[in-house]
């Protein structure tokens, strides 16, 4: 008998766990006191309940020397740690009004007492078990997301995309008609052409300023002479007698000098308008396609 009991013993000294450290975070309203083991702590915790006081016997467990810790709080003043027989005893002096939480991390290496207002935890059941009754507390939890979450971010993110490539296909289409020129995009003196489907060509064309040029135009079986700026405007048309040769084009500015200058000075409105002469000294300039 002496033996089993003598081996019973050894197995509880063997399973001891030691205290290695201990740290007081002492809160607004709550204080945590936070023990440090060298081992996953097995033991039983038994805990008994004072007017003043709350102790709890720590069975298994092991302490090198005692110790006091005074804390200004109105939850608790004081914790001694006391090493006895195969436990050690921890005495928490605190007020009426104080209830106490403990919780072992989920490793076992950390246990954690807790102090709060009784009125805190009113609503919450007892999680210690008495007459030297194992127990194991998981100190996190799951966070439970709503499914109404996910719904909610999943929308946001297609509303997101659609706007992306919708706002991405209307660039794309301003850009394209940027490039075009603006004489091509305004098609009223076009009119008379009926259901044709013939391209625009730009004959010749000579700029006169930085916003407004004169071109000639092919389309269909007609020529046009255009004053292309702010607005288009349509000087002459030609059928039959299609200029062809990079004077006639000259000849033809010549004969409309009068008619592009008077539209000019009526269009024209920062002070520092060129005349229609400065065209003439550009006749190098011309770009033309036969």
């Amino acid at each position: 008998m002496k033996k089993i009991v003598l081996l019973l013993l050894m197995s509880v000294v063997l399973m001891a766990s030691d205290i290695l450290s201990y740290n007081v975070y002492n809160r607004t309203k709550r204080v945590d006191i936070m023990f440090t083991f060298d081992t996953p702590y097995q033991g039983i915790i038994k805990e008994i309940k004072k007017p003043s006081k709350i102790i709890l016997q720590l069975y298994g467990l092991s302490v090198d020397a005692p110790a006091v810790k005074h804390i200004n709080s109105p939850l608790i003043s004081k914790v001694t740690i006391t090493p006895l027989d195969n436990y050690v005893q921890i005495v928490a002096f605190t007020s009426s009004n104080t209830n106490l939480q403990i919780d072992k991390t989920t490793d076992k290496y950390g246990l954690r007492l807790r102090f709060v207002p009784k009125v805190v935890i009113a609503d919450k059941t007892n999680i210690l078990t008495h007459n030297h009754t194992s127990f194991a507390l998981k100190t996190q939890q799951g966070l439970d997301i709503p499914t109404s979450y996910y719904i909610v971010v999943a929308l946001l993110f297609i509303a997101a995309a659609f706007l992306f490539f919708t706002k991405r296909k209307i660039n794309k289409g301003t850009n394209t008609q940027k490039s075009q020129p603006t004489a091509l995009k305004k098609r009223w003196f076009f009119k008379d052409q009926g259901n044709m489907k013939d391209t625009v060509n730009v004959r010749f064309t000579k700029q006169i300023d930085k916003t407004t040029s004169i071109m000639m135009l092919d389309y269909g079986e007609f020529n046009y002479l255009i004053l292309n700026g702010q607005s288009s405007v349509l000087l002459d048309k030609f059928e039959n007698d299609k200029p062809i040769a990079n004077s006639r084009f000259d000849e033809l500015l010549q004969e409309h000098t009068q008619e592009i200058d008077k539209l000019l000075q009526a269009t024209q409105t920062q002070e520092d308008d060129e005349p229609f002469e400065l065209y003439k000294n550009k006749a190098s300039s011309i770009a033309y396609d036969l």
